[in-house]
């Protein structure tokens, strides 16, 4: 059960999420709920463990931050380089991406505070290493039905070619 600073918390974190347009936040707020509903959430909270060590999701992601040790936010970090490109797969890798994401709030340990995501692309190439596709179609889901949990993410260590490729 919610509490009424909670309800207005996720209301708020919507609303930003679409720069304060009341419609546009509450469909896709709706969308969220109805995308919920689609996936069958409570599967990946059951199977999390399961979900995550998938052989072809390869999901290299790890939570920095310690509830335990007074931290109120969540910061994940991820080194890109890790993902096996002979072996990675889409859909595994998404379903990792919610699960992970999931048993990260749905065991209490952090509020309901954006977490922080580090995209770690230190001895990524686009020839030794999973396509970036994959992991930039892992964060669409994340923005476009977690507005509520995401707060920031940083791509960090990036080559000169990426970088290029998203000044255009």
């Amino acid at each position: 059960r919610m509490s009424q600073a909670s309800r207005e918390a996720l209301v708020d974190q919507f609303l930003r999420a679409r720069h304060g347009s009341a419609p546009e936040a509450e469909k896709m707020m709706l969308d969220t709920l109805q995308w919920r509903a689609r996936v069958n959430i409570p599967q990946y909270i059951t199977n999390g463990p399961q979900i995550l060590g998938h052989p072809n999701a390869h999901f290299p992601m790890r939570v920095l931050t310690d509830p335990r040790k007074g931290h109120k936010q969540a910061v994940v970090y991820g080194l890109l380089r890790l993902l096996d490109k002979r072996h990675i797969e889409w859909e595994p890798f998404t379903d990792a991406v919610i699960a992970f994401f999931e048993n990260l709030y749905f065991n209490q340990a952090y509020p309901i505070e954006p977490i922080t995501v580090i995209i770690d692309l230190r001895g990524w190439s686009v020839r030794r290493h999973t396509p970036y596709r994959i992991v930039k179609d892992g964060l669409q889901v994340l923005q476009s039905y977690y507005p509520d949990r995401l707060g920031r993410v940083f791509l960090v260590n990036y080559s000169s070619t990426l970088r290029a490729a998203y000044a255009v």
